[in-house]
């Protein structure tokens, strides 16, 4: 099958076209505002987790978790009344299944400590900008590879900072994401 220049640069151009729209969806549909929920959900959680210890940030981590999630349901309720967003759903259920699937492996894998715990959780979400960043923005995928590089690296190397410094590198990369959206997607 032969594909002439200009056939080849149409179906670039409709790939193109849908990718924006689903940038466009998405910054309608609250992303931004969810990014930075969860972004604010892991600064505290985390510094909780650098100044308060474990196990007694765990109360900490669920009283952010669930003031998160109250956040995202709000947003999407707002939302949802003015925007029909075809990739909200598909979008809510990759979080949704990846949380699930990150709660059983802490829960099949035991980890020792804290520590291991946020490692995990924090690649898992990370794991999931990386495929959002293969989908939908580059952006994504290099924030998504970035910041599992440095949560790995400063548990390595410096493992007394990683609660302070995942709060500050993952809290912020979630709130500097969502103003991203906000800023060029809508």
């Amino acid at each position: 099958m032969n594909v002439t220049r200009d056939e080849a640069r149409e179906a670039l151009d409709a790939v193109r076209e849908v990718e924006q729209r689903a940038r466009r969806s998405i910054g309608l549909a609250g992303g931004g505002p969810i990014l930075m929920i969860w972004g604010g959900v892991w600064l505290i959680g985390y510094l909780g987790g650098h100044f308060l210890g474990y196990p007694r940030s765990g109360w900490l981590w669920l009283a952010v978790d669930v003031l998160g999630l109250i956040g995202t349901l709000i947003v999407v309720s707002r939302v949802s009344q003015r925007v029909r967003d075809p990739f909200g759903p598909r979008i809510g259920l990759l979080w949704l299944f990846l949380i699930s699937y990150g709660v059983f492996w802490i829960w099949l894998s035991k980890p020792p400590n804290g520590e291991e715990v946020g490692l995990m959780a924090a690649t898992l979400a990370m794991f999931g900008y990386v495929v959002l960043g293969l989908w939908i923005d580059l952006v994504f995928l290099w924030i998504g590879l970035g910041v599992t590089a440095l949560a790995i690296g400063f548990y390595l190397l410096i493992p007394e900072g990683f609660d302070l410094w995942m709060g500050l590198l993952g809290g912020g990369a979630l709130i500097l994401s969502g103003a991203y959206i906000q800023r060029t997607w809508i």
